[in-house]
């Protein structure tokens, strides 16, 4: 049997109307299992680059790419910085075909070429993907979703606020079915900064044009989607699925929904309909 909704009373003015609900993507709506960082996801990437002329071993790629993104978080001014999986590839590859290291070479009938892959432009954004795609375990929304959405959109602007990178987040949201439902989408991968940022949730604020006090978030996360939008003067449902923090010190969500379905009974509640 599944948990009541937990509303949370509190002893309040009264509020400005609803007119936006914007949501956090991963663990909220999408149920999402990946493993980008594991030597078996990274492991098959290398042997793809030897197939266009880059020999490296699995090790040397893992110290690559996860120091890479070490790098580029250490090197950020912000102080909730987020990597671009882009740039990350983009300096793999020319760690790994600059002058002192050669590329191999193909030879066939006498001719002999490089791969033309190397030359493609957009070769570190396929590369961000594929790693995403041979990480991938999961990719589904949860129970209800598109349920509560459908039932939200003729009421309600939607948006979308994600910790996610510009390569694959909207994609994964078309994947899913679910991308039409929203008018804006923004993601930290595009801005260099993650949630609880105000400037991320004030972007989406801005695309769907409203304010923080009209606007309900939903997400799954205490720090991230509930301390954060809260500290804009935004309500907040919490969805404690088995991702994000459950606890985070002054995180106090106006409503919990412990399944999707409730989410809309939330909106509902604290929007006063």
């Amino acid at each position: 049997m599944s948990k009541a909704p937990t509303p949370v009373a509190r002893a309040t003015a009264p509020r400005s109307p609803v007119d936006a609900v914007i949501f956090d993507i991963n663990g909220t709506i999408i149920d999402i299992e990946t493993e980008e960082w594991g030597r078996t996801t990274l492991r098959q990437i290398s042997r793809y680059l030897s197939y266009i002329g880059i020999s490296c071993g699995t090790s040397e790629l893992v110290e690559l790419v996860r120091g890479g993104v070490r790098r580029q978080v250490e090197a950020s001014t912000e102080r909730h910085p987020e990597f671009d999986a882009v740039e990350l590839w983009r300096t793999v590859i020319d760690t790994l075909t600059n002058a002192s290291r050669p590329v191999s070479s193909t030879s066939v009938g006498g001719r002999t070429w490089a791969s033309p892959i190397l030359g493609d432009p957009e070769l570190a954004l396929h590369l961000a993907q594929l790693q995403r795609a041979l990480s991938r375990r999961r990719l589904r929304p949860y129970p209800e979703v598109e349920e509560v959405l459908a039932a939200l959109r003729p009421q309600y602007r939607l948006a979308i606020v994600s910790d996610a990178q510009k390569a694959y987040a909207r994609s994964e949201l078309a994947e899913t079915g679910l991308s039409g439902y929203f008018d804006a989408i923004v993601v930290s991968g595009e801005l260099g900064f993650r949630k609880p940022d105000r400037r991320i949730f004030d972007a989406a604020l801005a695309a769907v044009g409203t304010t923080a006090d009209r606007a309900i978030f939903v997400g799954n996360d205490m720090h991230r989607d509930v301390f954060g939008p809260a500290q804009l003067g935004m309500r907040t449902i919490f969805t404690p699925t088995r991702f994000g923090d459950k606890d985070f010190p002054g995180a106090k969500p106006d409503y919990i929904a412990h399944n999707f379905g409730q989410v809309l009974d939330g909106v509902q509640r604290l929007a006063g309909r």
